[in-house]
């Protein structure tokens, strides 16, 4: 039994199993796209990674009901192992795991500050994923790292031909040069903030279930 084990329960008019993960599409400045994710208790509720998208510095990890984290879309589920697009969603681990990890972050950041949020490297779908299965990435940005990767080589290719016909000014270089600073800098972001994830982590959560544990026995 674990210490959360009473919000295992559904509210009757609601679809989710608790464990879920759950993602609500949503825009930013009403036309650019990004998912909202959170992993579904049980009881109406939701642990989400949340704030408002022009607050995200003050955001924190906690509990918000189904409507509030759906906010007038649909949530859908996040179905795990499998590939969703070019990624790996690894399985999901039990349900009872997956929501005592939830309450469990949101019970540890509303008693002593936790790792503020970053858009690249600790974000609400990072979160989500390690409540699932202790996975933490974001598909939304390696997406994201994909496209500039793209747009990378097509620049590149522009450039050259560019420089091959002697049209190519030293502006022009010099900025082709630019998406791969940025996309470097991004990617050390996003390793750097899961790494402090994991560091911040590494000594309460094996504490508590090791606790847990012993309490099964």
């Amino acid at each position: 039994m674990t210490p959360y084990a009473e919000t295992i329960q559904t509210s009757p008019d609601v679809a989710f199993k608790p464990g879920d993960h759950l993602r609500v599409a949503r825009k930013f400045k009403g036309w650019v796209p990004y998912a909202h994710h959170a992993i579904y208790v049980g009881d109406g509720e939701v642990v989400q990674f949340g704030g408002e998208i022009r607050d995200k510095p003050n955001a924190r990890i906690g509990c918000a009901s189904v409507e509030e984290f759906q906010d007038g879309a649909t949530a859908e589920l996040v179905p795990h192992g499998r590939y969703e697009v070019v990624h790996w969603l690894p399985k999901a681990d039990p349900p009872d795991k997956i929501v005592e990890r939830a309450r469990w972050l949101a019970d540890r950041a509303s008693r002593s500050p936790s790792q503020p949020y970053n858009l690249i490297g600790n974000n609400c779908e990072h979160i989500a994923n390690w409540c699932v299965c202790g996975y933490t990435e974001s598909h939304q940005f390696k997406r994201a790292l994909m496209a500039v990767a793209y747009a990378k080589g097509v620049l590149f290719l522009y450039v050259s031909w560019r420089v091959r016909q002697g049209t190519a000014s030293r502006g022009l270089v010099v900025g082709a040069l630019l998406p791969n600073v940025l996309s470097g800098w991004a990617i050390h972001v996003y390793n750097r903030e899961i790494k402090r994830f994991w560091e911040g982590i590494r000594r309460d959560w094996p504490a508590h279930e090791r606790a847990l544990s012993e309490d099964d026995r």
